[in-house]
């Protein structure tokens, strides 16, 4: 994500009273133009980076990612 999509999020959420989540980075820590704080953030992501397959698969009826519903919770 970009700065200007979370923007645009942000104003959709707020037009439609919705919710929004999103952010530039996956930490608190970081600041932009905080060297301090720019290097705490590459320090925390240095080293394997692993991924855990995601166990579902859309269908016509859960097309998207966002539809997909956990079985058994309605």
């Amino acid at each position: 994500m970009n700065r200007q999509a979370l923007r645009i999020a942000r104003e959709v959420a707020d037009d439609t009273g919705t919710l929004m989540a999103g952010n530039i980075c996956n930490s608190t820590v970081y600041q932009t133009g905080d060297k301090e704080s720019i290097e705490k953030t590459k320090a925390m992501f240095k080293g394997p980076i692993a991924a855990v397959p995601v166990p579902y698969r859309t269908t016509s009826k859960q097309p998207t990612f966002f539809s997909v519903t956990v079985p058994g919770t309605g």
